[in-house]
């Protein structure tokens, strides 16, 4: 009997069930609707400069990408960041804060001593109750999805932690806020920061990734998904060059795709399906010369403006700290703009949006404005899908139905599981199993 899966999308979701897939010896097609593959885990080489276009760093703990790096034959290319020093804005400075030394927290006057001793004592008792937990898998967290993350935290740290701390986070890593947000999700990051993790790049670029999957399956760029029909065991899937027939499908788009691909989603799919999405516009500032230490500390990555601070701009990468190979002389910013900046800017001009953004990087890089070589934006209209109370709930029912009752389409993707690119390699993988596990029951 035939074994043929289509995947919808080539992002890491999507690339990461096909490999996984067959990898167990099914004959798997990728269909991806745009002329490259990565989706928002991307990078683009220009003038020698490596731009990560979405996506920008990686964790020591996202256990599902290293093992995809061991299993496609590059572990070597996995690069830890130059340095494990990170800046939060507070009173107009730069605060430095050491992942491998809590204590740089409050000599920096980042944090008080009172706040400091609570994220220690609370927190080692949060993260040894839950470390059996993944943090890959958003299902796994649900007890938590009962109250909004600002809840949680200020009831967990105080104030000072979701301001200082939390919040700075929320706002530039994902677009979003602890009020919109559900307590799972914040108990998910405090897992990543309490076990004092260091961040990594790849060497060439996030995107290699997603470019080394792609190598080992099927994958036809520019083929978009026009409809899918399910058909008994089978499903029907409409492209351009005509109708393919398949054993399974999975979607793994953002939902925007997936809600007009499936029109015969359970109702369970449908409220996943209506899962929304902060917007940001990324923007990538080449210079000249090395960006200014004058007011941000030379061993500083990365730097996290909170929301009492900030004009538009919540997050800034001076790339060459991240990893020196990125930037073959002057420097790389990645500016990030917040959730509600992205979404008043999105369809500005490119003169509208430096006109914001260069002013309020001047505050932490004097004369950056007169050593501009080139800039380049990216706009994310569907940068990371939010996590509102509720959502990891339905994503556990949703996968205990699944397991249950295993369908021949499955759901993929950052807005599946945890709202990073481990989570999404972790949703693609969860879908590939699902479909291995379901064909085996049918044989």
């Amino acid at each position: 009997m035939p074994r043929r899966i289509l995947v919808i999308g080539a992002g890491i979701a999507g690339l990461t069930a096909a490999f996984r897939l067959s990898q167990a010896g099914f004959e798997v097609t990728v269909l991806e609707a745009t002329d490259r593959v990565g989706g928002r885990m991307g990078t683009d080489l220009i003038e020698g400069y490596s731009i990560d276009r979405g996506a920008q760093f990686l964790s020591d703990r996202y256990s599902v990408i290293r093992r995809l790096l061991v299993d496609v034959g590059a572990p070597e290319i996995w690069r830890r960041v130059s340095t494990t020093t990170s800046g939060v804005v507070r009173a107009g400075r730069s605060r430095t804060l050491n992942s491998r030394n809590p204590i740089s927290a409050r000599t920096s006057g980042l944090l008080g001593s009172s706040t400091l001793a609570r994220l220690g004592l609370r927190g080692t008792a949060l993260w040894r109750a839950n470390r059996s937990l993944s943090i890959g898998d958003y299902s796994q967290w649900c007890r938590f999805d009962t109250e909004s993350a600002s809840a949680w935290i200020t009831r967990s740290f105080g104030p000072e932690a979701l301001e200082y701390f939390f919040e700075p986070m929320f706002a530039g890593f994902y677009f979003q806020t602890p009020e919109e947000t559900s307590a799972a999700w914040a108990a998910t990051l405090w897992q990543f920061c309490a076990g004092r993790a260091g961040l990594a790049t790849l060497r060439g670029g996030l995107g290699t990734l997603p470019e080394l999957l792609a190598s080992r399956v099927t994958v036809k760029l520019g083929s978009p998904a026009l409809a899918l029909e399910p058909a008994g065991d089978r499903v029907e899937v409409a492209t351009p060059e005509g109708t393919l027939d398949a054993d399974g499908v999975v979607i793994a788009t953002t939902v925007s795709v997936a809600r007009g691909l499936y029109p015969q989603a359970t109702d369970l799919e449908t409220a996943l399906l209506s899962t929304q999405y902060s917007g940001t516009i990324m923007i990538a500032i080449a210079t000249h010369h090395p960006v200014s230490t004058a007011r941000v500390d030379r061993r500083v990555y990365g730097l996290l403006v909170p929301r009492s601070e900030r004009s538009v701009i919540a997050g800034i990468g001076i790339e060459s700290r991240k990893d020196p190979a990125y930037v073959p002389r002057g420097d790389l910013l990645s500016v990030m703009l917040d959730g509600q900046a992205g979404a008043r800017l999105i369809d500005s001009p490119k003169a509208d949006v430096l006109a914001e953004v260069v002013p309020e990087l001047e505050r932490y890089f004097p004369g950056l404005a007169d050593d501009i070589d080139f800039t380049r934006l990216y706009h994310w209209r569907e940068a990371e899908p939010l996590s509102p109370i509720g959502r990891s709930s339905m994503i556990h029912e949703y996968r205990s139905t699944m397991s249950s009752r295993p369908g021949a389409v499955v759901l993929a993707g950052d807005y599946m599981s945890i709202p990073t690119t481990e989570g999404a390699a972790e949703s693609g993988n969860w879908a590939a199993g699902l479909l291995t596990a379901g064909w085996s029951k049918r044989l």
